[in-house]
């Protein structure tokens, strides 16, 4: 699928309500905090890394929370379509593995199923 396509396509598809995206950013630091736990204990971080310090790995995460809340309380899809394909590349480029990606997106399933009400969380 081009990059256009995805664009358009998130643009019409994707939505969260005003109260997830709330809910969201109340509690970003929690989530936060267990994202970073989880990864931080992973038994293959340095790899998944690739050797980065761990406040490379945590300033991602910050960004990651920061710019998704934006995204949502201002249902902006389309930007996370077009900045998602570049954080990609550009940690890639700084030696994380393409399997860190889908770690992380389990640890941010995980922390929002454990702190965001079941509405919110969907």
């Amino acid at each position: 699928m081009h990059s256009e396509q995805w664009i358009i396509d998130a643009q019409k598809t994707l939505h969260v309500s005003a109260e997830a995206a709330a809910s969201y950013a109340k509690a970003k630091e929690l989530l936060l905090e267990d994202v970073n736990a989880f990864l931080t204990s992973h038994p293959r971080l340095a790899w998944l890394i690739g050797g980065n310090p761990l406040t490379m790995m945590y300033d991602h995460h910050r960004n990651h929370i920061d710019f998704l809340s934006t995204v949502f309380t201002f249902q902006s899809f389309d930007l996370l379509a077009k900045t998602l394909p570049w954080v990609y590349r550009t940690y890639h480029a700084h030696g994380f593995s393409y399997e860190y990606f889908p770690v992380e997106l389990d640890a941010w399933k995980r922390a929002i199923g454990k702190h965001l009400p079941p509405r919110s969380s969907r």
